[in-house]
């Protein structure tokens, strides 16, 4: 996954028409990106053998779409219109499909381009559901051939699959999110590691639990450095109200 340089390096780099506020927003969604890759490794550090891709790959989708849900709302904060708010404006990925259903000719470098050049977190939203579009249809990521019909068909399908992602989390507001996420997160941890998700409160306000320290590290995607009775309040919120 690409991610943006160091903060000396954007400073260092920046033409004069990218502002402070622009390199303040790199610089957000590096860390963001950062704290996901923290949210993965500590997931994928619960199993003695290696975890299962499509466990990866739920657990990234669920960081990015509680991710996603936060920065439209930030950006309709600062802005008056989050990312996607505007009818007539269309996303990175409406933009990527409507060029791709408009050649008539398959290009692997093109394609590979213009994945390349998608903003994040739509590309690594799209990334995510294309490896898991092409789990059954090869077996490296190196056999992807964008100039292939068939390798086409399946680009496809993980854009829409990206592109349904997104709408459903624009305007959704962060407290809802956070409800899908934790129930989300709930599900998948007793699935992949045939556990109960258990949280519960401690005499020194940290996490002691597996569980408990996913949720904890989930939480602060979006709520920074609160404590962990927090996140615990918000985990035990949104199961309550799921049920």
């Amino acid at each position: 996954m690409d991610t943006c340089p160091q903060k000396n390096q954007l400073e260092s780099i920046r033409p004069y028409w990218f502002t402070t506020d622009e390199v303040g927003e790199h610089m957000r969604i590096e860390t963001q990106f950062q704290k996901i890759d923290e949210f993965e490794k500590l997931f994928a550090s619960f199993f003695v053998h290696k975890i299962r891709t499509a466990y990866i790959l739920e657990i990234r989708q669920l960081a990015f779409t509680l991710v996603l849900s936060s920065s439209s709302h930030q950006n309709t904060a600062r802005n008056g219109a989050g990312i996607n708010d505007c009818k007539n404006k269309l996303s990175p990925l409406d933009k990527f499909k409507a060029n791709l259903n408009r050649r008539k000719t398959t290009n692997s470098l093109v394609t590979n381009k213009g994945i390349s050049q998608l903003p994040d977190p739509y590309r690594a939203i799209l990334k995510s559901n294309i490896a898991y579009v092409f789990r059954s249809a090869i077996n490296d990521y190196a056999e992807i051939d964008f100039s292939k019909p068939a390798h086409i068909l399946l680009l496809k399908a993980a854009v829409e699959a990206s592109i349904a992602s997104v709408n459903e989390q624009q305007g959704r507001p962060v407290n809802e999110a956070l409800v899908k996420f934790f129930i989300g997160l709930r599900d998948l941890y007793e699935v992949a590691t045939g556990e109960l998700a258990h949280a519960s409160a401690h005499f020194d306000e940290k996490p002691h639990s597996k569980f408990e320290k996913l949720i904890y590290l989930g939480y602060q995607l979006v709520r920074g450095k609160r404590p962990y009775p927090s996140a615990l309040k918000a985990y035990q919120r949104s199961i309550a109200r799921q049920s």
